[in-house]
């Protein structure tokens, strides 16, 4: 059996995710930037195995989302 939900339960669920996609937004910036801040600060070269670690951080920002 099926629940329904009211207006305000539905408005308050689309808030929620609203806030969790910005939280993500903000978190993976964070986190490219502290990851990112050392390698530029001594001219570091760009390397595959950095792409690696960027597209972790995202994948690992979405799973937290995901989870909450």
């Amino acid at each position: 059996m099926k629940k329904e939900i009211t207006k305000e339960e539905a408005l308050e669920w689309i808030a929620q995710m609203h806030m969790n996609k910005e939280c993500c937004r903000e978190d993976i910036q964070e986190d490219v930037i502290n990851y990112m801040t050392p390698l530029l600060d001594r001219e570091y070269e760009f390397t595959k195995d950095n792409v690696d670690d960027l597209c972790k951080i995202v994948e690992r920002n979405f799973k937290t989302m995901e989870d909450a």
